[in-house]
């Protein structure tokens, strides 16, 4: 029950591993609990691209709590770690700072990333800000496998801006994301249970 997020939208597509949205009808994630944890990690290591530059993370983690057997949708929160931009041909640490903004995946395969009002994800490296607003209509590729479920894919049309000497001043909405992530449950006694989609 995941979406990449994505930091989130590093998260959400650094790590909620995105693809193109599910055409099926009444898709829902489910539990073998009334009450589950979820957590995820990501499996390969995501790439975003922009007009900054290319931005790879090697770790991304999320965890939400769904409540009800059956659901539509799972909201999400997340951290980005290990990762790094190339700007000409340079490897540069980078930092993925998500400003309490969150994921919700839909089971349909679309997500979305939400953030408080005024506050975006923004990624910062020596001499350059990349700023990721809230959006939506990203998706992702779900997989039953065993007791969990596996979450792949890639995304485009991502919006952003960017500043600063190492990178320059632009934006756009050709924003590209690819990774894959995996997610499970526990109960509310930290039992794992059942997830799947379908």
């Amino acid at each position: 029950m995941k979406r990449f997020k994505c930091g989130l939208l590093l998260m959400l597509v650094l790590a909620f591993g995105v693809a193109n949205a599910s055409t099926a009808a009444a898709v829902q994630f489910h539990s073998e609990a009334e009450t589950t944890k979820i957590t995820g990690s990501q499996t390969t290591t995501a790439k975003y691209t922009s007009t900054a530059g290319e931005i790879t993370c090697e770790k991304a983690t999320y965890t939400g709590t769904v409540v009800g057997k059956t659901v539509s949708s799972v909201r999400l929160a997340g951290t980005v770690s290990g990762c790094h931009i190339i700007i000409f041909g340079s490897t540069i640490s980078a930092t993925v700072s998500q400003n309490g903004c969150e994921g919700i995946a839909y089971a349909n395969g679309e997500g979305e990333m939400v953030c408080p009002e005024g506050k975006n994800v923004v990624v910062t490296a020596s001499g350059c800000t990349i700023t990721i607003p809230p959006q939506k209509n990203m998706g992702a590729k779900y997989t039953n496998v065993e007791n969990h479920i596996s979450v792949s894919g890639s995304a485009s049309g991502i919006s952003y801006s960017h500043s600063g000497f190492t990178c320059g001043t632009g934006s756009g909405t050709n924003g590209t994301i690819s990774g894959s992530s995996t997610a499970k449950g526990t109960n509310t006694a930290g039992v794992p249970v059942r997830i799947w989609v379908e």
